[in-house]
């Protein structure tokens, strides 16, 4: 790359365009919760009190920074390293580059008890 010779300077600026004026990702929750439906049947949680994690659904929050919520019964206890596991994992079938993306995970309450 030269800025003196002009070499490579259109891939550059197509790179920047496509990467740095691209912020604002609106993903559909019928998207997120196919991805969330492979990823997690591809790489299961690790079972917690000898229980499986149950990932319900999962909905777009935020647009900057990308925040998704995600709705288990296990919310509390999730592992970091799944948890970054899910976050590279939607990076990478998103094609979200240079941006940072938040998980939350949420559950709900059980009305009878």
């Amino acid at each position: 790359l030269s800025a003196f010779s002009k070499v490579q300077t259109n891939n550059l600026l197509n790179y920047m365009y496509a990467n740095t004026f691209n912020k604002y990702y609106i993903i559909t929750t019928s998207k997120l919760n196919d991805w969330l439906k492979f990823a997690t049947k591809r790489n299961l949680h690790p079972l917690i009190e000898n229980k499986n994690v149950n990932f319900k659904y999962a909905t777009q929050i935020k647009q900057k920074p990308v925040t998704i919520k995600i709705f288990c019964n296990f919310a509390s206890k999730i592992n970091n390293s799944y948890q970054r596991y899910l976050i590279n994992d939607f990076n990478q079938n998103f094609n979200i580059i240079n941006q940072k993306t938040k998980i939350i995970f949420s559950s709900s309450k059980n009305p009878f008890i």
